[in-house]
């Protein structure tokens, strides 16, 4: 299996599918702790395309990618049946499926995710085409205002996350709220807070920055 760690697809263009990242065909990539932004693409799979592949995804950030037709930050298609955990997925555009699209042939598309945020929930955010499977798991969070990322620009980057001491409530809600401790997941070495302090406890959503 493939490995994608640590990097980050930043304002990549393509006249058909999968702005940031195409898997193709049985290509099913761990790809963890990943930033996808301001990519575009100009049919389907803004920041990433999956077609007959199954990635499973952690800790990565997906906003600002667009597509001009569905899956703005995700596209699924033939089968693709990836795993999505400890993800943030938030102002990804597209006129169906902003943040995620899952569509069917004859071998339709299955997506679990869980501790993740998605804008929209499942039911503005992400489109199901009949005959895909959407398993929404534990720890979703997206659906309410409240559940605004909000994003912080640090020495690394555009995607920290609000929390105290370095900045004044309210915090994020992605903080402490993923799925298992950042020691565990192999985390506690990096941060989402822009003052540098590694991420303990519980591990926050989304990519992290090293301190």
């Amino acid at each position: 299996m493939p490995t994608i760690t640590n990097c980050t697809f930043i304002s990549n263009q393509v006249i058909n599918d999968g702005g940031g990242v195409y898997n193709d065909n049985y290509s099913s990539p761990l790809i963890s702790n990943c930033i996808f932004t301001a990519n575009q693409a100009s049919n389907n799979g803004g920041g990433l395309y999956n077609w007959n592949s199954s990635p499973e995804i952690t800790n990565c950030t997906f906003s600002d990618n667009q597509a001009s037709n569905s899956g703005g930050g995700i596209y699924n298609f033939y089968s693709s049946s990836p795993t999505i955990t400890n993800c943030i997925m938030w102002d990804n555009t597209a006129p169906i499926g902003p943040e995620i699209a899952l569509y069917s042939t004859a071998l339709p598309s299955i997506l679990t995710i869980s501790y993740s945020d998605v804008q929209g929930g499942p039911t503005t955010g992400v489109y199901v085409d009949p005959g895909c499977t959407l398993n929404w798991g534990a720890g979703m969070i997206g659906e309410l205002p409240e559940d605004d990322p909000l994003f912080e620009t640090g020495p690394g980057g555009n995607y920290y996350l609000r929390q105290p001491p370095d900045q004044s409530p309210p915090i994020s809600p992605c903080v402490d709220a993923g799925s298992d401790t950042a020691v565990n997941l192999g985390m506690d070495d990096k941060t989402t807070s822009t003052n540098g302090d590694l991420d303990s406890g519980w591990v926050d959503m989304g990519y992290h920055y090293e301190p």
